[in-house]
């Protein structure tokens, strides 16, 4: 073979094209695969696709469509037939992604299917009938999404491969942040990377922070991320939460950031308060900048932030025992920088992403053999 023909022939599907952590991550990866041919195809464009065109892919857009979405079916059949896919990598769990699963078998392709969501939750058990019948292999992200998958044990074509991040020298902080919403250099700064919405738990940190002035803390709290509703009632919700409890000139919500790694060196502490995740990239950016991290036991959580070890991890709506391990971590420094050490030195032996990338690359290799065999 020579050194222009590509390894292997990707259709890599995702649902959106939107900034958020699976989007992300699948750049992360498909970035790395630069000796096979990538073909990107999404339900929905977002801003993440100007980065895999700069990079040379291929990026399709094919949307839901027609009765019973029949339609989508031969899309996406003609689509891999047209660009001679070998393998389809599916990069998440929604309801769309019957569709290239169903293509792809149909004409003798094999699957890789990443799951990211919990599992037990109604719209997720409703497709996990196709996962299991169409899947080659399947990819939980956490061993608790595998053993909620396969509550007696997983057979041989599950693989559970933990998100992945780029190691990069921790950043320093520029005060810039700070400048911007007027917080003196003596308040502490508690940081969240999170979308707007229930599960994330931005409520519990909300409480949390109140909590905490209530008993004469003088700190504020910053959220980066959107509410991706149309109505934004979530949003809504946190400041009218924030106006009661008396703290809305302390609790800041900025939206979106083009490049939050830019940011987190500003974070005394960060907390992700949230319900469930499955392998949360923010968590790992906070380690990769050694911030002092409180999250919960919701999910994959436990897997990646070890308590006591580093990083402080409370029950889940313990609102609580948030403000006490949030006041923990911003009172007893010597903790605080010693927890952010050894979760930087975590992250570079379980969390690279080139750990990532050659374990994924070791189960397309997998998933083609099973395929013809």
């Amino acid at each position: 073979m020579n050194s222009t023909t590509p390894s292997l022939r990707l259709a890599m599907v995702t649902h959106s094209l939107d900034r958020g952590g699976s989007p992300i991550s699948l750049w992360n990866l498909a970035r790395r695969l630069s000796d096979c041919y990538r073909v990107v195809v999404s339900e929905k464009d977002g801003v993440v696709r100007e980065r895999f065109e700069q990079a040379g892919m291929a990026v399709r857009l094919e949307p839901r469509g027609g009765p019973l979405e029949a339609g989508l079916l031969w899309r996406f059949i003609r689509l891999f037939r047209t660009e001679r896919i070998q393998l389809v990598h599916l990069n998440t769990l929604t309801s769309y992604f019957k569709y290239p699963a169903l293509a792809a078998r149909l004409i003798g392709i094999p699957v890789v299917w990443f799951i990211r969501e919990d599992v037990r939750e109604p719209r997720c058990r409703k497709l996990l009938p196709w996962i299991k019948l169409l899947a080659t292999r399947i990819v939980p992200v956490s061993s608790e999404i595998a053993r909620n998958l396969y509550p007696t044990g997983c057979p041989s074509k599950v693989r559970v491969i933990l998100n992945g991040i780029e190691p990069a020298p921790a950043g320093v902080a520029s005060g810039a942040l700070r400048r911007q919403l007027g917080v003196p250099a003596d308040e502490p700064l508690v940081g969240c990377v999170a979308a707007l919405e229930p599960r994330k738990g931005v409520g519990d940190l909300v409480a949390a922070l109140a909590q905490l002035h209530a008993g004469g803390f003088r700190l504020h709290g910053v959220c980066l991320g959107q509410d991706r509703s149309a109505s934004q009632v979530h949003r809504r919700r946190l400041e009218q939460q924030a106006m009661a409890a008396g703290i809305s000139d302390r609790f800041h919500l900025l939206g979106d950031h083009p490049n939050p790694l830019e940011v987190y060196p500003e974070f005394d502490v960060f907390a992700l308060p949230a319900h469930w995740e499955g392998c949360a990239r923010t968590l790992l950016e906070a380690m990769l900048q050694g911030r002092p991290i409180v999250t919960t036991d919701g999910g994959g959580n436990p897997e990646v932030i070890r308590h006591g070890e580093t990083g402080l991890v409370v029950p889940v709506g313990n609102r609580a025992g948030l403000a006490e391990a949030v006041c923990t971590l911003l009172t007893n420094r010597t903790l605080a920088r010693q927890l952010g050490r050894a979760a930087r030195a975590d992250l570079d032996r379980r969390f690279t992403l080139q750990q990532h990338v050659s374990e994924v690359r070791a189960l397309y290799s997998d998933a083609a053999e099973t395929n013809r065999n």
